[in-house]
């Protein structure tokens, strides 16, 4: 193999393991989409009607 094909090889290598690293550490910080479903229709849901309270009309 000539330099270039070398010098291209071993970017190409360390360009790919970089990804690899960058990839994994995303997915260590972040959760799936489905992991807090409950915690996300707890903090939706109101608990009681507030429009009654707003409301002029008795």
């Amino acid at each position: 193999m000539n330099r270039q094909k070398k010098i291209f090889l071993w970017l190409s290598l360390l360009f790919t393991l970089g990804v690899i690293v960058m990839t994994i550490d995303f997915m260590s910080r972040t959760t799936p989409p489905g992991a807090k479903r409950k915690h996300i229709v707890d903090a939706v849901a109101p608990l009681q009607d507030s429009t009654r309270a707003d409301s002029v009309a008795p």
